[in-house]
């Protein structure tokens, strides 16, 4: 508890202040902090602070005190105003002693027309330490939300995506188009969300106008494949084949068969291939449901003709019975001289047929063919091997007639165990060229990339984002080459969506620091508002010392540690706001000091020299007459 007396006298000091013909007085005034008993005529302020009621107090008008003081029991005491949320006016600035008046407001709270009211941000805004800040939202893959369109600070809003993505309720997703049969495209590659759009086919499909469309093969003579059994679009391979045709690989070959005396039929001719099945048949045969029978014709007395030197349904002998000399053979012999010596045709690239097989000697006439030939009718005909996207071997390359076997391929196809296959090149983060654009197959050569790379020349490389303040975005995390896109910030600075922005901090009573001495968000100080100092990147109230007295504080302390007094205890006066002893004069005696001089520079003393005596009441030293030297 500080007490505070005031002592206000008659005499050379007080006669100016007091009214004529007034008393000495001494009042007393107590100011009382933190009290917890209360006297029935005083009433507490909400700052344990004791102010006097009406019954003891009265205006300075009434009284003669000055502007920011009050009366109470005749002395003059200085005005002290009530606060809510803050610390309460004094002295002149106190309009009414016990009124309500501000001076200083307590952090969160501000002043208007004399009340500490409290700090209401505006929308878009949000309160640290009594400050209000502007709300900054947080995006992903495009632009944060500042300001009234972030609701509360630190929550995830964009307002703006980055190309490749779109914004649905304040949030940047990836675009992504659909694909049916294939892998849809994503990001910038995808137009509009949704749409059909494939950058790779599942097998049995092909692009086609970024759609992946089922693969359809041709097949002349028969069924086309399709889907996972044909190999390339528009390629020819055959699953089925027409009457006439059979499956040689995935080709359709005509059917062969055979014939024995006659031409064999082929084709749709042919209701199977290696059937025994006659088109036509040689001199000296003829066709029996697809067969070729010899000619029988009769004779007496001997043996008949058959075959060529037989016509039909005549009597003709090749040989008569008792006869001096054979005048005909047996089939498959012919006669020279008087002998009969058996026939024999002649084959080029295969076996000649002899005898009976053999249907005019010397003739060519082909049973069997050798390797890289097949026989066609009597005849050895080179083999031709087919082949898709190239050119077929023939003859010895050739193991069967009409079966896959490839000798050379076309442009963009290279050969491979006797097929072709399109050429395909590798692609590191991409796909790979085909066909004519890949001039070897294995080599490095891209045609599109994934998403995050792009196309240099042959090869995809990572895209590169820049980041003046910290790590730039690459590959994927790019979204384009070359866009300002961080994902971490150096020292100083603080990642906001894709940027890096200088790091800010928050700072009551003062001014928050930035880029390297600060982490973003948290509390730090560069410099503080007047009545603060700076202590660790924290502001403190000031906070002066007063020998004698009440220290200033806050506004009124102009700096930290400093002498600055805010009042003196009893016996002390204000000086320079320093607590002085107060000190009184003395005519005749001992000068008053402290508590013991009412006020400072008065006359007022506290002992009388020989002679003298002490008027009560006055401190003034007067001269003892002589009755009262001599008693």
């Amino acid at each position: 508890m500080i007490r505070a007396t005031i002592l206000y006298v008659l005499g050379v000091a007080a006669a100016q202040e007091c009214p004529r013909g007034a008393k000495l007085l001494q009042v007393k005034s107590e100011l009382e902090l933190h009290s917890t008993t209360k006297r029935s005529n005083q009433t507490r302020s909400p700052f344990n602070i004791t102010i006097s009621d009406a019954s003891t107090t009265t205006s300075a008008a009434s009284h003669g005190c000055q502007a920011g003081s009050h009366s109470v029991d005749g002395a003059c005491l200085e005005n002290q105003c009530l606060c809510a949320n803050g610390v309460g006016a004094v002295g002149s600035s106190c309009p009414h002693h016990g009124a309500m008046a501000c001076e200083v407001c307590f952090q969160g709270f501000t002043q208007e027309a004399g009340e500490c009211l409290q700090i209401q941000c505006g929308d878009g805004q949000h309160m640290v330490n009594g400050t209000c800040y502007e709300n900054l939202c947080s995006c992903s893959n495009g632009l944060a939300a500042t300001g009234a369109g972030c609701a509360m600070d630190g929550a995830s809003a964009c307002t703006d995506c980055f190309p490749g993505y779109d914004l649905h309720n304040q949030i940047c997703k990836q675009r992504q188009c659909s694909c049916d049969h294939g892998l849809p495209s994503v990001g910038e590659n995808c137009s509009h969300p949704g749409s059909p759009s494939c950058t790779v086919c599942f097998e049995g499909f092909h692009m086609a106008q970024q759609v992946c469309k089922e693969k359809v093969c041709h097949c002349p003579h028969g069924t086309g494949a399709r889907g996972s059994q044909c190999p390339m679009q528009n390629g020819t391979s055959c699953t089925a084949c027409h009457a006439g045709f059979h499956l040689l690989g995935d080709s359709c070959v005509p059917n062969q068969c055979n014939c024995s005396g006659g031409i064999p039929a082929n084709g749709t001719g042919c209701r199977q291939d290696g059937l025994q099945s006659c088109a036509s048949c040689h001199s000296g045969f003829f066709l029996m449901d697809g067969i070729c029978e010899a000619r029988q014709c009769s004779c007496a007395n001997g043996v008949p003709q058959t075959g060529s030197n037989c016509t039909a349904g005549t009597e003709n002998c090749s040989v008569c019975a008792l006869a001096a000399r054979w005048m005909r053979c047996f089939e498959g012999h012919h006669l020279i001289g008087t002998s009969c010596v058996e026939k024999t045709c002649v084959c080029q690239n295969g076996t000649a047929a002899r005898g009976s097989r053999c249907p005019e000697h010397g003739s060519a006439f082909c049973v069997n063919c050798s390797w890289g030939h097949y026989l066609y009718g009597d005849l050895c005909l080179e083999n031709q091997c087919a082949c898709s996207n190239g050119r077929g071997v023939r003859g010895l390359g050739c193991p069967r007639h009409g079966a896959d076997v490839c000798g050379s391929c076309h442009h963009g196809f290279e050969l491979a165990h006797g097929w072709c296959f399109e050429k395909q090149c590798s692609c590191e983060n991409g796909i790979g060229t085909l066909g004519v654009n890949c001039s070897q197959s294995g080599e490095s050569n891209c045609s599109r990339c994934f998403d995050g790379y792009q196309l240099e020349g042959k090869q995809c490389v990572a895209k590169e984002c820049q980041c003046g303040n910290g790590t730039a975005a690459l590959g994927p995390d790019c979204p384009a080459w070359g866009m300002e896109h961080c994902v971490s910030c150096k020292h100083g600075f603080e990642l906001n969506g894709t940027k890096c922005q200088v790091s800010t901090c928050h700072c009551a009573n003062g001014k928050p620091a930035t880029g390297a001495r600060c982490v973003n968000g948290t509390s730090y100080c560069a410099t503080c508002h007047t009545g603060f100092h700076l202590y660790n990147g924290s502001c403190f109230e000031n906070q002066c010392t007063c020998p004698n007295g009440e220290a200033a504080a806050g506004l009124h302390c102009p700096s930290n540690g400093t002498k600055h007094c805010a009042r003196c205890f009893d016996g002390y006066h204000l000086v320079n706001r320093t607590c002085a002893e107060k000190r009184c004069t003395c005519v005749n005696g001992t000068a008053a000091r402290g508590e013991l001089c009412p006020l400072d520079g008065i006359a007022w003393c506290s002992d009388c020299a020989g002679g003298y005596r002490l008027l009560n009441g006055t401190g003034i030293c007067s001269l003892l007459v002589n009755e009262e030297a001599l008693s």
